[in-house]
């Protein structure tokens, strides 16, 4: 004999979730909510094949709207992961914690970035300069100077904003190398694309070097900059981003032609001096010839009468015996 339906089943339903959204539960679940309407979890699926479709009901049924903007949900949440990244600490960024902060549940976090390892990589997808990547990879043309301004304004923004962030990179604590570790395998690091985007203009003559070795010296200089201006207002982020630019392409920028030796800055009044000074005399010998000048500036030697004389005095000495 076949079961009577439940023809109270749905209201009940409805009626629980009301009900919890009142209680300030906002993270419950189909199962739970099965529970509070005493119906089993198959027949709550039977009328309500998903979380958006009872919320549908919710909101034509009892004027609830509990559906979410997808959009500006992803957008709280990862606000909320930034707020919690600023104070310097991994240990913080639970999705609970998250949750919390953002003003959603937890189940509603996990639903759009599956973990806290999908809300990590979503945050360096959508929050770091790595989201120019894409930029730098269809850059094309001359336009090398403008690209990197643009990356450095923004690189210098961020390690503003996020100071504490690039320290906990060089964190020894194995959870948080494990997790930086885990975002450096993914591809598209602004790292890749910069060393791609830096490869196409040693092609072109343009600079000259191995990107491996003129990335760290492009990324280096702007860490530098930003670490030692952890307050610097726009206008001192665009002047230290022109100054980097401009720093790391005079070392970098292929010779042009017709490019000459550095010019000399001519030399100052006591400079001069010191080149034109005499050098210091020396002692003559006493057998050394004597220099002279005559009249006229000709230079004349006259050699000593030092062994004429003493030859002189020994002979007068025997012809006296």
């Amino acid at each position: 004999m076949p079961r009577p339906r439940d023809t109270g089943a749905e209201a009940r339903i409805l009626d629980a979730a009301v009900r919890r959204h009142a209680e300030g539960d906002e993270g419950w679940s189909l199962s739970a909510l099965a529970a509070d309407a005493g119906v089993s979890r198959a027949s709550l699926y039977r009328r309500f094949r998903t979380r958006e479709a009872l919320l549908d009901r919710l909101a034509e049924e009892r004027g609830l709207d509990l559906r979410e903007d997808s959009a500006d949900t992803r957008t709280r949440v990862l606000d909320a992961l930034s707020q919690l990244l600023r104070g310097g600490s991994l240990a913080a960024t639970t999705i609970e914690e998250v949750a919390r902060q953002a003003g959603v549940s937890s189940v509603t976090v996990y639903r759009h970035f599956g973990d806290r390892k999908g809300l990590l990589r979503a945050f360096a997808a959508e929050r770091t300069p790595r989201r120019l990547s894409a930029r730098l990879k269809i850059a094309a043309g001359e336009e090398l100077d403008e690209e990197l301004l643009t990356l450095a304004r923004s690189a210098l923004a961020f390690v503003r904003e996020y100071r504490e962030l690039i320290f906990l990179a060089l964190s020894p604590d194995a959870e948080t190398k494990e997790l930086f570790a885990d975002l450096r395998s993914l591809p598209g690091t602004s790292r890749a694309a910069l060393a791609s985007f830096l490869q196409r203009h040693v092609d072109a003559g343009r600079i000259v070097g191995a990107p491996a070795q003129l990335v760290p010296y492009f990324v280096g200089g702007l860490l530098s900059l930003g670490l030692a201006n952890p307050t610097a207002t726009p206008e001192e982020i665009e002047t230290n981003a022109r100054f980097a630019v401009r720093t790391f392409l005079a070392g970098a920028r292929a010779p042009r032609p017709g490019d000459g030796a550095m010019p000399v800055e001519p030399a100052t009044e006591r400079t001069a001096k010191a080149v034109t000074k005499p050098a210091a005399k020396r002692r003559r010998g006493p057998d050394e010839p004597v220099e002279s000048r005559a009249a006229g500036g000709a230079k004349t030697k006259t050699k000593t009468k030092t062994k004429t004389k003493t030859k002189t005095k020994t002979k007068t000495r025997k012809a006296k015996r």
